[in-house]
C-alpha cells in the first residue's frame, strides 16, 4: 500500500489537542514515544506554537492531552494522555512561531507522585488495585482474569501508588496496557469488558493474565476496536490479528503494513521453577510445587538443540505472596514464565502506525516460514517527523519518511508476563500498638497471636480490624509446652519482617512508654528485676515474680492474686537462713505420705481459735526438756484403754475450779486406791469436804486419831484444842456452851476457877479473890511525875479512819490492842486516833466498828508502829499508798510499775492528772490525805 495524502490540511500527519486549546495552536515537528507492556507509555513532542511560551508552560502541564496519529486508508492512531512536562529553549521558527517540547504520558503517570503507607486486608489483588485506582481517578478494564486467593495482609510502605500497584500485579503475573478513548467500546461492554472509574476522553487501563486475551491492532481499513466488538457481539472468542509483511526498506513506496526488518532472538533462561512454603498451621505439611518447560521437538529443518538438564536451570522460592499458603502449580507456572519471559524476542521495524503495546499481529515473512506467525507487541518505539521537515532531510531521490517504529514481540501464545520485582528486603524494626475489640483486655488466637495497629497508620481504628494475626516470638515454643506470655490491649510492640517483607510481620517484644510504664519504678527501683502480670478484664489485681538486687537487701518476691498451686514431683528443700512468717487467713490442709520430722532450735507456739483435732495411729512420745503449761479453757477430757502412769519429779499441783470426781475401782468392787505422800500432804476445800465411808473413816497422825464409824466420832491425842472464829458450841448430855458474838454456857450450876479467884453461878452468884474490880478501863494512869525517868516511856500513834470514798470515820468506837494493854476509845470528828502506846511496841491491832458496839459491823487494822520514812522519797511514798490502801508491795524505795499504778489510782482519785509521775502536786496531796 502506497502512502496517501494525510487527513490534515497541510499534510502533517501529527496533530496534538492539549486542554481548552485547539488543534489549529499546535504544529508537531518530532515526536519519539515508547510503549510498552506493563510500563508508562511516553512521547516526547517539539511543537510549533505561536502562543506565549511563558503561559503555555504553566497551562499546559497537567492538562489532558489527545495526539492523534493518522493512519493512511484508517482510522487514526489515538494517544490520550496528560502533559506532564513542558519546556521552551528560546527557540523561534522563520515563521516567527516558538518551539515547545512537551511530554505525554497516562494518567496513571500521577500515581508516581502520590506516596503512602497502608493496610489492605482480606482483599485480592483486584480489589486492592481497585481501591488504590479509584483514588487516584483512573480508568480500568479487566480482562477475563482468573480467580485470585484474598490477601490477608497486604503492606504498602512508604510506595508511591504506581510501585504498590505495578509490583502487586506483577507479583500475580497480571500486565497491562493502555487503549484509548473508545465509545464505541462503551456502546459493546459485553466485548471489551467492565470499565470502572474514569471520565469522557481517558484514557483506559487494561489489565490481563491471559496473551490470548490480548485484542489485534487495528486494521487498516477499520476501527480496531469496532471489529473487536462486533466480532464478540457475533459469537466469535478471538478475532486474528492484521497481517504485517516483510519487505526491504529500499523500495520507491513505503506501504504502512510494512516490517522493514524483523529477527528472532532465543536466549537462554530458566526450565525450571519450584516454590516451597510453609505453613503455621500445618507445619508438618511439605507445600512445594514444580513447574518445567517441555524440550523442544526435532523437525526436519530444525535440529534438536543440546539436551540441558532442567534441574541446573532451576529457579528455587521459598517464600509465598499469601498468608494462607496451599500447593498451587498455577503459582510456579507464572513465576516460570515470568523468568523465561524474554527466552524468545522477536525484534523488528515497520511503518505501521498501528502497533501498540499489548496489539496482536499476523507476520507474513516469505524467506522464513517459522517467522510466519501470529505475534503479541510488547514494546514499540515510535519516531515521527512532520513532512516539511522530512522532505529536507531526505537525499538521494529517497522518500521521505515521516514516520517509523522499532518493535519487540513474542508469539501470541507466549504470556510476556511483567517481571516480577525483586523483593524490597527490609531490615527494618518498627514499634505498634495491640488492639483489640473495645472492651477486651487480651485478643489472641489458638496460636498466640495479637493484631497491632502501627503508628503510621492513618485509616486503621484501633481494633480488631487493624492487622492480620502476628505470631509472636516466645523464649520457648514446644509441643505443648514453653513460654508464654500474649501481649495485651495497648502495649506496644517491637514488629520486624520475616524475609524483611513487610507482608510476613511478626511481633518479637514489647516496648514501655509513657502511658504502659514498667511494673517497677524507675530510677528508684533499678536493682529490681522480674515479671508483674495484671487481672484480665479490669485489671484490679496482678500476680508478681521479681528480683531485688540492692546490696544488703537482696530479695525475691513472690505475689499470687488469689491461687498458688506449687506440685513438686520428688523432693522438696527449703532453706530459711533467718526468720519465716506463714500466714495462712483461711483453712491449711497439710498431708505428709511417710514420714515427718520436724526442729525447732528456739520456743514453738501454736494459736488455734477454735477446735483442734490430732489423731495418732501408732505411738506418740512428747518429750519437753524444761517446762510446759496447758490450759483448757472449756472442758477436758482424756481416755486411756490401757495403764496411766504420771511421774512428777518435783512439785504436782492439780487446780479444779469446777466439780472434781475421781473414781477407783470398778462397780464390783475390784480395784482400789492408795495415795501416798512422802512429805507434807494438804487437802483443802472452800465448800464442803465430805469424806464418806460405807464403813470408817479413820485420820490418823502420830498417837493423835480421829475416827468415824456408824457408831460416832472418837478423837483421842495428846492435845486436843478446837478454836471457831465465828462461833464454838458444845453441848453435852444437857449443859451445853456456845460462843458467838455473845457467849454462852448453860448448866444448872457453872462454876470458873481460878489461882486466887472463883466464880460460882447457881441460884447464886459467888465471886472469890484478893480484889474485886467493876467497870474499870484497863489504860494506864498517868505518872503523877512526868519527869520521873523511872516512868514507862510512851510514843503518840496518830490514826486517820476512812472510808473507800475517804470520808472519815467520825465518832466510831475503838478498840486498840498493844503489847499486853487494851486500849478503848472513839475518833474525834475527822476520823482520828490519838493514843499514847508504850515507846518499845512495834505492832498493834485496831478493832473499828463502823456500826452498833459492841454487835455491828467492824474493820480491823494490823498496824505497825515502825517510823515512817520521809514522805519526799519513794519508800515513804510506798508507806503512805500502802496504809491509804492502794499498794500492796515492798517499801524498798524501788519505783516499780506497781508503784506508778498505784500513783495513777491515788491522782485519778484525788483529782489529779494520772500521770503516775510523783511530782510536787502528788507528794503534797498524798501528805494531805495520809495526815502526816
Amino acid at each position: 500500500m502506497t502512502t496517501t495524502t494525510p487527513a490534515t490540511t497541510d499534510g502533517n500527519p501529527f496533530s496534538l489537542l492539549i486542554g481548552a486549546f485547539s488543534r489549529a495552536d499546535f504544529e508537531v515537528l518530532r515526536l519519539s514515544g515508547t510503549e510498552a507492556l506493563s510500563r508508562l507509555f511516553s512521547f516526547d513532542l517539539r511543537v510549533a506554537t505561536s502562543l506565549d511560551p511563558v503561559q503555555l508552560e504553566a497551562s499546559a502541564v497537567g492538562q489532558p492531552a489527545t495526539l492523534t496519529i493518522d493512519v493512511p486508508g484508517g482510522s487514526p492512531r489515538v494517544v490520550h494522555g496528560i502533559v506532564v512536562s513542558a519546556s521552551f529553549e528560546g527557540a523561534w521558527n522563520a515563521d516567527h512561531r516558538v518551539q515547545l517540547d512537551l511530554r505525554i504520558a497516562p494518567r496513571f503517570w500521577l500515581s508516581k507522585r502520590r506516596r503512602n503507607s497502608r493496610i489492605f486486608q482480606n482483599l485480592t489483588v483486584v480489589d486492592i488495585v481497585n481501591a488504590v485506582l479509584d483514588e487516584a481517578g483512573v480508568p480500568r478494564r479487566w480482562v477475563a482474569l482468573k480467580r485470585y486467593p484474598a490477601r490477608q495482609y497486604c503492606v504498602q510502605y512508604e510506595e508511591t501508588d504506581y510501585d504498590f500497584v505495578t509490583r502487586l500485579l506483577a507479583e500475580e503475573g497480571i500486565f497491562f496496557y493502555f487503549e484509548p478513548p473508545a465509545s464505541l467500546a462503551q456502546a459493546f461492554p459485553a466485548s471489551a469488558g467492565a470499565v470502572a472509574g474514569g471520565a469522557p476522553l481517558a484514557e483506559v487501563l487494561v489489565l490481563c493474565d491471559d496473551p490470548m486475551n490480548c485484542p489485534p491492532i487495528p486494521d487498516a481499513h477499520a476501527d480496531g476496536l469496532a471489529m473487536a466488538a462486533a466480532a464478540a457481539a457475533a459469537g466469535v472468542v478471538r478475532a486474528p490479528g492484521p497481517r504485517l509483511v516483510v519487505r526491504d526498506a529500499g523500495g520507491m513506496s513505503i506501504y504502512e503494513d510494512t516490517v522493514t526488518r524483523f529477527a528472532m532472538r532465543r536466549r537462554v533462561r530458566a526450565k525450571t521453577v519450584t516454590l516451597r512454603d510453609y505453613d503455621p498451621h500445618r507445619p508438618l505439611l511439605d507445600l512445594t510445587s514444580s513447574s518445567s518447560v517441555a524440550s523442544p521437538v526435532a523437525t526436519a529443518e530444525a535440529p534438536p538443540p543440546p539436551p540441558l538438564d532442567p534441574r541446573k536451570l532451576e529457579i528455587y522460592e521459598h517464600h509465598g505472596e499469601y498468608e494462607e499458603t496451599d500447593v498451587d502449580g498455577d503459582q510456579a507456572r507464572v513465576l516460570l514464565e515470568q523468568h523465561r519471559r524474554r527466552a524468545w524476542i522477536g525484534e523488528g521495524a515497520s511503518y505501521c502506525r498501528r502497533l501498540g503495546a499489548g496489539g496482536r499481529f499476523t507476520l507474513h515473512h516469505e524467506a522464513s516460514e517459522p517467522m510466519s506467525r501470529e505475534y503479541t507487541v510488547t514494546r514499540v518505539t515510535h519516531t515521527g517527523v512532520a513532512p516539511r521537515l522530512a522532505r529536507g532531510a531526505a537525499s538521494g531521490g529517497a522518500l521521505p519518511v515521516t514516520y517509523e517504529n522499532r518493535f519487540e514481540c513474542v508469539p501470541a501464545s507466549i504470556p510476556y508476563r511483567p517481571r516480577r520485582p525483586k523483593r524490597a528486603v527490609r531490615q527494618v524494626l518498627e514499634t505498634a500498638t495491640v488492639v483489640g475489640p473495645e472492651g477486651q483486655d487480651i485478643h489472641t488466637d489458638q496460636l498466640g497471636r495479637v493484631k497491632v495497629q502501627f503508628h503510621w497508620d492513618r485509616h486503621g481504628r484501633r481494633d480488631q480490624h487493624s492487622s492480620c494475626w502476628l505470631r509472636v516470638a516466645q523464649a520457648w515454643a514446644g509441643a505443648g509446652w514453653g513460654q508464654q506470655f500474649v501481649p495485651r490491649v495497648g502495649m506496644e510492640v517491637l514488629v520486624t519482617f520475616l524475609g524483611g517483607d513487610l507482608d510476613r510481620p511478626m511481633v518479637t517484644g514489647c516496648v514501655y512508654n509513657a502511658t504502659h510504664p514498667p511494673p517497677f519504678l524507675l530510677p528508684n527501683n533499678a536493682t529490681r528485676s522480674g515479671l508483674r502480670t495484671r487481672s484480665s478484664p479490669g485489671g484490679g489485681g496482678f500476680n508478681e515474680i521479681s528480683f531485688d538486687d540492692r546490696a544488703a537487701h537482696e530479695q525475691i518476691f513472690v505475689h499470687a492474686q488469689r491461687d498458688l498451686d506449687e506440685i513438686v514431683r520428688r523432693n522438696h528443700a527449703r532453706t530459711v537462713g533467718d526468720s519465716e512468717t506463714l500466714e495462712v487467713r483461711g483453712s491449711q490442709v497439710e498431708r505428709v505420705g511417710a514420714h515427718r520430722t520436724g526442729h525447732v532450735g528456739g520456743y514453738d507456739r501454736h494459736t488455734v481459735g477454735q477446735n483442734r483435732e490430732l489423731a495418732v495411729g501408732g505411738n506418740s512420745t512428747v518429750r519437753v526438756q524444761g517446762s510446759e503449761t496447758r490450759r483448757v479453757e472449756g472442758a477436758l477430757t482424756t481416755a486411756v484403754g490401757g495403764h496411766a502412769m504420771t511421774s512428777v519429779e518435783q512439785d504436782y499441783t492439780l487446780q479444779v475450779d469446777g466439780f472434781s470426781s475421781t473414781t477407783l475401782g470398778a462397780d464390783d468392787g475390784r480395784g482400789g486406791g492408795v495415795l501416798t505422800a512422802r512429805g507434807a500432804y494438804t487437802i483443802a476445800a472452800s465448800g464442803t469436804l465430805t469424806l464418806s465411808s460405807d464403813k470408817s473413816v479413820v485420820l490418823r497422825c502420830g498417837d493423835t486419831t480421829l475416827e468415824l464409824s456408824a457408831e460416832g466420832a472418837k478423837i483421842g491425842g495428846k492435845v486436843i484444842a478446837m478454836a471457831g472464829s465465828e462461833s464454838v458450841t458444845l453441848s453435852g448430855n444437857g449443859p451445853s456452851i456456845h460462843l458467838a458474838e455473845e457467849g454462852q454456857i448453860l448448866a444448872d450450876k457453872l462454876t470458873l476457877l481460878a489461882k486466887e479467884s472463883s466464880i460460882v453461878l447457881g441460884e447464886d452468884a459467888a465471886v472469890k479473890g484478893k480484889l474485886v474490880k467493876l467497870n474499870c478501863d484497863d489504860r494506864p494512869e498517868p505518872p503523877e511525875d512526868a519527869d520521873d525517868p523511872a516512868a514507862p516511856k510512851t510514843k503518840k500513834l496518830e490514826l486517820k479512819l476512812t472510808d473507800y470514798d475517804l470520808a472519815p470515820y467520825a465518832g466510831k468506837k475503838f478498840r486498840l490492842l498493844v503489847e499486853d494493854r487494851v486500849i478503848e476509845g472513839t475518833t474525834d470528828g475527822d476520823g482520828a486516833v490519838r493514843e499514847d502506846v508504850p515507846e518499845g511496841a512495834q505492832t498493834a491491832d485496831l478493832t473499828l466498828w463502823t456500826g452498833d458496839y459492841p454487835t455491828g459491823p467492824r474493820r480491823r487494822y494490823a498496824i505497825s508502829l515502825t517510823k515512817l520514812a520521809d514522805p519526799h522519797t519513794v519508800e515513804g511514798v510506798q508507806a503512805r499508798l500502802r496504809n491509804l490502801g492502794y499498794y500492796d508491795g515492798p517499801t524498798n524505795g524501788e519505783l516499780t510499775p506497781a508503784v506508778v499504778i498505784a500513783l495513777r489510782e491515788f491522782q485519778s482519785d484525788n483529782a489529779l492528772e494520772p500521770t503516775g509521775v510523783l511530782d510536787a502536786a502528788t507528794r503534797s496531796k498524798l501528805m494531805d490525805v495520809h495526815g502526816h
